[in-house]
């Protein structure tokens, strides 16, 4: 492996920018290891085809995790390169000072993400979870939204 920093980390959506500026001056010999999560967002289109690949004339190593919290592990034991994250795991990985950098930052999600119930399952509003199991990934904006929301309503 070359030698980029194990503790490069990257904020929501273009981590895998980045990897665009890591350039051609070690392309022959450049592996990288990229740790990402499922979402739907427009850098997956150039992960599917390769871009990344062509662009950096880089060995990309795709490494799929289920939690950001999950991609930040990885990135602080020095298992992944560059980790495709959103704010919440971040923010918790510097609230513990874990030796990862922030490349970029793409944007904030704002009202893109929101609660939801399955149809028929009773719940129309926040109210209506109690005594109810609620399920979010830990340490996710999911979880801070479900915190805000059930602080918002008492």
């Amino acid at each position: 492996m070359s030698t980029i920093s194990r503790r490069i980390v990257l904020l929501s959506s273009a981590a895998l920018a980045g990897a665009a500026f890591l350039g051609p001056a070690h392309a022959d010999d450049l592996k990288i290891t990229i740790g990402y999560q499922t979402v739907v967002e427009p850098s997956k289109v150039p992960q599917a085809d390769g871009a990344y690949e062509k662009a950096t004339k880089a060995v990309i190593d795709w490494r799929k995790f289920d939690s950001g919290a999950d991609v930040i592990a990885a990135v602080a034991s020095g298992s992944v390169d560059i980790g495709y994250v959103g704010s919440s795991p971040l923010a918790a990985a510097a609230s513990r000072e874990l030796p990862i950098q922030t490349i970029f930052i793409v944007g904030l999600i704002g009202e893109s993400e929101a609660l939801v119930a399955r149809n028929g399952a009773g719940i129309e509003k926040v109210a209506d979870l109690a005594g109810k199991k609620v399920a979010v990934p830990f340490v996710s904006t999911t979880h801070y939204s479900l915190l805000a929301a059930l602080k918002h309503e008492g």
